[in-house]
C-alpha cells in the first residue's frame, strides 16, 4: 500500500512541477525560455522511472529496466513528427535522454548509499 502512495505521490510532483513550468511560460518571468521549453520532457523522463523503480521494489534490474520507460518516452518525442498540433524538437530528445542520465545517476547515487549504510 506504501508503495501505491510513493508511485502516486512522485507522478503527482511531476504533473505539479509540469504545471509550474507552464505557468511560468505564461507570465514573464526570469527563467531562460529555452530552459522552460525542454523542462518538461527532463521531467517527465526523470519522474516516470523512478515512479517505476518503485513499482518495481528498487531491485537491482531496475537499471536494465528503467531504459525501457526512457526509450517509450523518446519514441513519444520522435512521434510528434507524425501527430496533428504536437511540436517536435530535437532540444526535447535531448532532454529526454538527460533526464534519464540524471535518473541514472541518481539511482546509482542511492543504491551506493543503502549499501553503505546496511554495512
Amino acid at each position: 500500500m506504501i508503495k501505491w502512495l510513493y508511485i502516486f505521490g512522485i507522478l503527482i510532483l511531476a504533473v505539479y512541477l509540469d504545471h509550474e513550468v507552464d505557468m511560468l511560460r505564461k507570465i514573464e518571468s526570469d527563467f531562460n525560455p529555452f530552459i522552460l521549453s525542454v523542462l518538461p520532457s527532463f521531467i517527465a523522463s526523470f519522474f516516470l522511472p523512478l515512479a517505476y523503480c518503485i513499482f518495481k521494489g528498487g531491485k537491482q534490474n531496475v537499471l536494465k529496466e528503467a531504459p525501457q520507460v526512457i526509450m517509450g518516452l523518446f519514441i513519444y518525442e520522435i512521434s510528434q513528427i507524425f501527430i496533428f498540433e504536437a511540436t517536435f524538437d530535437y532540444y526535447d530528445l535531448i532532454s529526454t535522454l538527460l533526464g534519464g542520465l540524471f535518473f541514472t545517476i541518481v539511482f546509482y547515487i542511492f543504491k551506493s548509499f543503502k549499501s553503505t549504510l546496511s554495512l
